[in-house]
């Protein structure tokens, strides 16, 4: 199933850091960044997120933090950068933008003045130019076997962008009962050259021109398309099975193929989306704290 990356239109909010040449080296985006980066912890998923504002607001991927049921979970736990835990709360509700853009709006409840990253636009996304992508690994093992629970900073590339439709599908309850109904959200797409691996769903994909947040990671893309993805699944199923040249089984060896070629594409590309409604729901949350 294919999902997206949210690309952030929101250019009102700005980092009070020392000015900086751009655009940054993947090091130094890495020493500036990294303390906005935190993991999220909400049923038995796991995932990133990233602070937007010094009083506690933060992005992170829709799907991370919505459940089978559609909807949010009731406990979502934030592991800070200080290694202290904060609950959150969602600032923005559930919609079929919010949904089909995968992204949601939180809020840490915290008196710490945190550290926070500057969100950019479409408009900053260059074609060619590098990115940074920062979060946790969560599904990648080390050597012996074992979950990496470690902060990646990991280096990425803009590859293409396009405006696509996404179909999202609302379940409402009503008397008659539960009403499902459909929504094509148009949303702007790019596409970018780099990890995406289970656990990274929410980090933050920061421009180095810029230095600017321009896109959440969603998910990788699957490389080998509908056609090859069938033949895997029915040579999964045991297709060939009964038949062997040269002693080769050809049904588990194209499935063997064709694993490893999807697993290869699919590691190194991902997309991400345009969107406009968090910066309504960030005004809105500013005006009620003031």
């Amino acid at each position: 199933m294919q999902r997206f990356i949210v690309l952030l239109s929101l250019a009102f909010f700005s980092v009070s850091a020392p000015s900086q040449s751009l655009p940054l080296s993947q090091r130094e985006a890495c020493e500036k960044f990294s303390d906005a980066v935190v993991s999220l912890y909400v049923g038995v998923t796991v995932g990133t997120g990233f602070i937007v504002s010094a009083d506690g607001l933060m992005l992170t991927a829709n799907h991370v933090v919505r459940g089978e049921d559609g909807a949010y979970f009731g406990v979502i736990m934030v592991r800070l950068p200080d290694g202290s835990n904060a609950f959150a709360k969602p600032v923005s509700p559930l919609s079929a933008e919010s949904i089909g853009q995968d992204y949601a709006l939180l809020r840490i409840d915290t008196k710490k003045t945190l550290p926070f990253l500057s969100l950019g636009t479409v408009g900053d996304v260059a074609i060619g130019s590098d990115a940074t992508i920062i979060g946790f690994p969560f599904s990648a093992l080390s050597r012996e076997g074992k979950q990496i629970s470690t902060k990646f900073c990991l280096a990425a590339s803009f590859a293409a962008s396009a405006n696509e439709p996404v179909g999202v599908d609302i379940a409402n309850r009503t008397p008659k009962g539960v009403v499902t109904s459909h929504h094509s959200i148009q949303v702007d797409v790019v596409y970018f050259q780099g990890p995406s691996v289970k656990g990274l769903s929410g980090s933050p994909i920061i421009s180095r021109d810029t230095g600017k947040v321009v896109g959440i990671v969603s998910t990788r893309l699957s490389g080998i398309g509908n056609s090859l993805e069938e033949l895997k699944t029915q040579t999964a199923q045991g297709l060939g099975g009964g038949v062997v040249i040269s002693g080769l089984a050809p049904g588990p060896a194209i499935n063997a193929i064709l694993t490893v070629m999807d697993s290869q594409l699919a590691n190194g590309l991902g997309s991400a989306t345009g969107i406009d409604d968090p910066k309504e729901a960030l005004r809105k949350e500013q005006s009620k704290r003031k």
